[in-house]
């Protein structure tokens, strides 16, 4: 009984962080230039982008769905990982209901044993899908936009990863994944560990004959 209200509460927080993550901060990009007075941010998330800080001396706050981006590009990227996210999330939920009837003893025991442990193992794919999809097609998207910029430009390529960092002359930019990327990970390993090890190493009990 004590595995299945850890497994509970793991699923709990599974679900949390998960649910965190479909409205939460996916990428983001810090640009700073002492000499022009410029230093914002704009963070991504799966349906907007927010901008904020100086620009040029002046105050900026600006926050705009991908619709209205026009032809943003990555738009594709950030759908994709919201279909994929919202997968991951219904899957937790059905392992969480599946793990509510064990605990109730709605149904049979084995039978909810194993529907939560397939729910947790197929939102723990899903969740490195996703993570794994966001990386290397943002990856490659800003790998693009940065040819593209040096063919017009003239400037020599950056070598841009899904971590970069550069600074110059009182200018520095620095982009990298959010706190949602990496709480997919958490939410991913957690929603495994607990509902399939813990649930299908427990032996079900059986009553002694009289």
């Amino acid at each position: 009984m004590k595995k299945d209200i850890l497994a509970l509460i793991s699923m709990i927080i599974g679900l949390i962080l998960i649910l965190v993550s479909l409205f939460g901060q996916w990428y983001s990009v810090s640009i700073t230039n002492s000499e022009n007075e410029t230093d914002y941010s704009q963070d991504s998330y799966l349906t907007k982008m927010e901008t904020k800080g100086k620009l040029f001396g002046y105050d900026i706050t600006n926050s705009s769905s991908y619709a209205d981006a026009g032809n943003f590009e990555g738009k594709h990227i950030f759908d994709n990982t919201l279909y994929l996210t919202i997968g991951a999330l219904v899957a937790s939920i059905l392992a969480f209901i599946a793990l509510l009837g064990i605990i109730l003893h709605f149904g049979k025991t084995n039978t909810m044993r194993k529907i939560c442990a397939l729910f947790g193992i197929i939102t723990f794919i899903l969740a490195i899908v996703t993570i794994s999809y966001f990386m290397v097609e943002f990856t490659n998207q800003a790998e693009e936009t940065a040819s593209a910029y040096s063919e017009i430009s003239g400037e020599e390529t950056l070598d841009i990863g899904f971590w970069f960092s550069k600074s110059s002359e009182g200018s520095k930019i620095s982009t990298g994944p959010g706190y949602s990327w990496y709480l997919m990970i958490i939410a991913g390993i957690i929603t495994l560990i607990f509902p399939v090890i813990l649930l299908l190493k427990q032996k079900p009990t059986t009553k002694k004959s009289s």
